[in-house]
């Protein structure tokens, strides 16, 4: 059964959260920026069952409330925000999967919460200041402020441009066919990446995308201790291989996969060969150490904010 929570920030910000039930390692799946879960359509079916799911909505996102105050849309919020999640789940320790700016998360909390995890997964995502180095170029990070200044100084007509360019098809024909490889990924799979971010306020989607350019996690690499699997796309232009690459040479004993002709959507592309090697890294570097924690992830008694909502 998949429960469904509304939970309080500290903030008093919303946040939706879904889980479910098994005897594994807990698995907690952290998206990417403008992301409500698209990427990881075809990794639970492979592990629901067998370990507990976990997943949040990020602030601004999907389910989740806007925070009153958007310079609170930085990752180290969000780090936050998924450690109030996981002690109301009273779950842990916990393997963080994070694609894309959920690689960011990920490899933040292994820092800041280290007793609570039992392994990290990063998929096709940086340890930081990413807008500088999609497409090999840091022509994004230049321009991202500007186009947050503009968003924020007149919103609607920000907003109206926002959607009217992601309903065209040929945006979406462009993705499909530079972006990420069209041949290996249909359109139910990669659209709903699209009805996401037409749903967002785009104000909060530039504000996230400047708080994440800023942060980086990059000089404490080497201070992650945890089993560690990097999951890379051979052909990715959002996360080019070679940071990747630069990432595993620097976390101790990390290991790599390489997705051959993976994109930055490699998980929907070649899922089985990263089903395989994400139920590897478990059985070989997890279960080994933490065994079987037959962890349910039900709210603790009490451990509520009164504000709180359930729904089952």
């Amino acid at each position: 059964m998949t429960r469904e929570r509304f939970l309080r920030s500290s903030d008093g910000t919303s946040l939706f959260v879904t889980s479910t039930d098994g005897e594994g390692v807990p698995l907690v799946l952290c998206d990417g920026l403008g992301c409500d879960g698209f990427i990881w359509k075809k990794l639970v079916p492979a592990f629901v069952g067998r370990h507990p799911m976990i997943h949040m909505h990020y602030r601004g996102h999907g389910k989740s409330g806007i925070p009153a105050d958007l310079e609170s849309l930085t990752v180290p919020n969000l780090v936050r925000d998924l450690a109030h999640v996981l002690d109301v789940l009273g779950a842990g320790p916990v393997v963080l999967l994070g694609h894309s700016m959920g690689c960011q998360v990920v490899l933040d909390f292994a820092l800041t919460h280290r007793e609570r995890v039992a392994g990290i997964i990063p998929i096709c995502g940086s340890a930081g200041r990413p807008l500088e180095t999609f497409h090999n170029s840091a022509l994004l990070a230049t321009v991202m402020p500007h186009l947050r200044q503009m968003a924020d100084r007149w919103p609607s007509l920000a907003q109206t441009a926002w959607a009217v360019a992601l309903r065209s098809e040929l945006s979406y024909q462009y993705a499909s066919h530079v972006e990420v490889n069209g041949a290996l990924v249909s359109r139910a799979d990669f659209w709903p990446y699209f009805e996401h971010l037409l749903s967002m306020d785009v104000r909060v989607f530039t504000a996230m995308a400047t708080h994440a350019n800023a942060h980086s996690v990059e000089d404490r690499l080497r201070n992650i201790a945890c089993p560690t699997l990097i999951v890379a796309g051979e052909r990715d232009a959002f996360t080019p291989f070679w940071v990747s690459q630069q990432v595993r040479q620097t976390i101790p004993d990390a290991e790599l996969l390489v997705v051959p002709g993976g994109t930055h959507i490699a998980p929907l592309e070649i899922p089985e060969l990263v089903h395989l090697r994400v139920a590897r890294f478990l059985a070989e570097r997890v279960q080994a150490q933490w065994g079987n924690t037959s962890t349910v992830v039900s709210p603790k008694r009490g451990a509520h904010p009164p504000a709180a909502a359930l729904v089952s």
